[in-house]
């Protein structure tokens, strides 16, 4: 779960199967639980960061008691918003109250994501088996491109409603195809798994981390200052630097170079335009030498 275990979910009793057998449930659709089913128990669920919500989700901008969900004698289950600081989302609309159908998807904080459902156990297994192949990338076993682009993207659409302050880090390792043709590709395969591995654990809950070329990478940090981004970026080329990648017995050097751009989120901001300017800022890294960092903040 990474150095800073910020999100925790609780899972409670689910409430007695309907005629399908199914019971009500959330799918986790963001962070390192993405994929998971929690079941919903009794009349009343309340999701916060409180210790003692049924749910604990400590993301960024959840509030201690941020939302409660209550099922009817009818079977419909209503979302209510607790007075949160940053309201919750149904859809990409804020709601104070409103009736769950399937599918919805609910948004509480900063990333946290929830979608609305009925599931059975069968149903758990296929949710994280698709969420695994259409979310993961197969050699690393982090987030692939598509699945990086769409939930940034998200994040830049709620700009309108509460801007803040991230980051993203797009960075590569130096010299990959000389790995590749001077231990083979079996080797720089397993260069590649070792280094999200090893990156993975430098990162936050809510940092959502992606390979998104052969041998290039993006972090974005969400709530997070140009400062702060920095000395992420260097704990990472440090790590890098310092880890001894062995194979077959060799040991193989290996570094990498970052582009840091830091920004608003707003209308005025795109995720294409933040990824043009670390693309640019990682070859300045490459061109001034390689294993260094450059950094950047866009502003308006």
């Amino acid at each position: 779960m990474g150095n800073d275990d910020r999100t925790k979910l609780v899972t409670p009793t689910p409430f007695k199967t309907g005629e399908r057998g199914k019971i009500p449930g959330l799918v986790v659709l963001s962070g390192k639980a993405a994929g998971t089913i929690i079941g919903i128990n009794a009349a009343e669920v309340v999701i916060g960061r409180a210790n003692d919500a049924d749910i604990i989700i400590n993301g960024e901008g959840v509030s201690r008691r941020h939302l409660k969900l209550v099922g009817l004698s009818d079977g419909r289950i209503e979302a209510c918003d607790l007075g949160s600081t940053n309201g919750t989302y149904v859809n990409g609309e804020r709601i104070t109250r409103r009736f769950l159908v399937e599918g919805d998807k609910i948004q509480i904080g900063a990333v946290a994501v929830l979608k609305f459902g009925f599931y059975d156990g069968a149903d758990e297994i296929y949710q994280k088996r698709f969420f695994e192949s259409a979310t993961k990338d197969p050699l690393t076993g982090i987030y692939n491109r598509r699945y990086f682009d769409e939930h940034v993207t998200e994040e830049f659409g709620t700009g309108g409603r509460r801007e803040r302050r991230c980051s993203l880090i797009m960075w590569d390792i130096d010299y990959f195809k000389k790995v590749n043709d001077t231990y083979g590709h079996a080797a720089g395969d397993y260069v590649l798994r070792e280094i999200a591995t090893l990156v993975n654990g430098h990162l936050r809950d809510d940092d959502l981390f992606a390979r998104y070329g052969g041998e290039e990478f993006v972090i974005f940090l969400p709530g997070t200052e140009a400062s702060g981004a920095v000395r992420v970026a260097a704990k990472i080329r440090e790590a890098v630097e310092q880890n001894r990648f062995m194979y077959n017995n060799r040991l193989i050097t290996v570094t990498v170079s970052l582009g840091v751009v830091s920004f608003t989120t707003g209308e005025y901001v795109s995720l294409k335009e933040v990824l043009t300017a670390a693309d640019g800022l990682l070859y300045k890294a490459k061109k001034n030498g390689r294993n260094r960092i450059e950094n950047s903040v866009i502003t308006r």
